[in-house]
């Protein structure tokens, strides 16, 4: 709405140019919280309350129609209605925006619309009682505020106290000194503006040189389908396998809070492990820990807490983090694959190895069924888990295996991982795990989605 007003721009262009030039990260924060204020500052008095304001020019509308019809009175009329269009326009605009409706094209005149809509989300997500771990009920407001506030604040500390040198022995460097050169050199004015250009509220920034040829996600022309259809391949595969002797398994990780439980000590190691230069480093965490939260409780924030760890959603930079953070278990994996210490799956006999899928909360990992290889996979998801702080969710976390491989071991294997054993997963990135009878209608639907 702010931006459809044509004093907006040079306001913020002047305001911002006014206050500190300093470019510390401290001061671009402060620089922006004050740039907060003085645009909420000058909203009050360029727009004031604009359904006020509405009220006020219909009443006058209705008094110069009242008037007898002459030239001076259809002259202030028009004007009038013209000021009721653009207010009108400034709250079908705001309400758009509270409303967080995006399906419907700008100009609707939906309003009403929108207002039950963010009205309703109000209703939605107003608490007025919650349920505290030991089974209290607690109804005062500003209790409920500070058992959330608690919660978060808890979810948001680091716990950690592994040995992170041994946690990322694995890793080896990645980013060249030519990498490291070029990375160090001042940002330019044109690399600012193609970077913000490239921002999507639910996308990250282009690719840099630094992506692993497995990676299929955040990469043009790789899709989170190709995941999906990899593992329908291999599903098909393990259905067919009656072998009893080179069984195969794979083993679905439900990994919790993916973003909030990254561990910012075992992120700061692996970029410095696999080859990026201190100074970089240093920037890339300030980024990601200069950070502070306040729980909103029924429309009132409470009190600012700051975390040690975690990544924000929403941040371009945090899928880049998260996936350099699932490094370590990856390289974990190929290093127990080369080591001959797990074996992958494999459809055929010349088709490529696949010893993982990964992708944010869905982990599946391929292996051959059997003590020994359950046993390396249990103690690489463990190491990898008390460093990074990505909690596995066994509970929730399941196995199958192939069609070989007789009951009584696939339960036995399942309960040395402490995940439950399944037939078949039914699930995977969101799709049914196996296909239906009619192939080419399934794998249509699936590309039309």
């Amino acid at each position: 709405m702010w931006l459809q007003d044509e004093s907006c721009t040079p306001y913020i262009i002047q305001t911002w140019g006014s206050l500190s030039h300093q470019l510390t990260l401290a001061s671009i924060k402060e620089k922006i919280q004050q740039m907060g204020v003085s645009l909420h500052a000058w909203e009050s008095r360029h727009f004031g309350n604009i359904n006020s304001q509405l009220v006020k020019a219909r009443e006058q509308l209705q008094k110069i129609q009242s008037l007898p019809s002459t030239d001076e009175n259809n002259k202030a009329s028009k004007i009038i209605e013209q000021k009721i269009h653009t207010l009108m326009k400034r709250e079908e605009t705001m309400w758009h925006q509270r409303s967080r409706v995006n399906w419907i094209k700008d100009g609707d005149k939906n309003t009403n619309f929108f207002h039950r809509i963010a009205n309703g989300r109000q209703k939605r997500n107003s608490i007025d009682h919650i349920k505290c771990d030991d089974g209290t009920i607690v109804e005062d407001e500003h209790e409920v505020a500070n058992v959330l506030t608690k919660y978060f604040s808890s979810l948001f500390t680091s716990t950690t106290d592994l040995n992170l040198a041994r946690a990322i022995d694995a890793l080896d460097p990645m980013v060249t000194d030519e990498d490291n050169e070029l990375l160090n050199e001042p940002f330019t004015e044109m690399e600012i503006v193609v970077a913000l250009k490239q921002m999507h509220p639910s996308k990250s920034p282009g690719p840099d040189d630094a992506i692993h040829h497995s990676q299929s996600v955040f990469v043009p022309g790789r899709l989170i389908t190709d995941n999906a259809l990899l593992a329908y391949e291999i599903f098909h595969a393990m259905k067919i396998n009656t072998a009893k002797k080179r069984g195969t398994f794979a083993l679905k990780l439900d990994m919790s809070k993916a973003y909030d439980h990254v561990e910012w000590n075992f992120l700061e190691h692996i970029l410095l492990k696999i080859g990026f230069k201190h100074y970089l480093v240093s920037l890339i965490m300030r980024c990601a820990s200069t950070v502070s939260y306040s729980v909103i409780t029924n429309g009132i924030p409470g009190p600012i807490f700051f975390p040690t760890r975690g990544l924000r959603q929403g941040d371009p930079l945090s899928p880049y983090l998260f996936i350099l953070r699932q490094a370590k278990l990856f390289h974990s994996l190929y290093g127990a694959e080369m080591g001959g210490f797990i074996h992958v799956a494999k459809i055929c006999k010349r088709a490529p190895t696949v010893s993982h899928l990964f992708f944010a909360d869905d982990s599946m990992i391929f292996g051959r069924a059997n003590e020994g290889e359950i046993t390396t996979i249990k103690s690489i998801i463990s190491d990898y888990s008390a460093a990074s702080g990505k909690i596995v969710n066994f509970e929730k976390s399941e196995i199958n295996f192939s069609k070989g491989v007789q009951s009584n071991m696939a339960e036995t294997l399942a309960s040395c991982l402490g995940v439950k054993y399944v037939d078949k997963h039914q699930i995977y990135l969101g799709l049914p795990a196996t296909t239906e009878r009619n192939k080419k209608a399934f794998f249509s639907r699936l590309w039309i989605e």
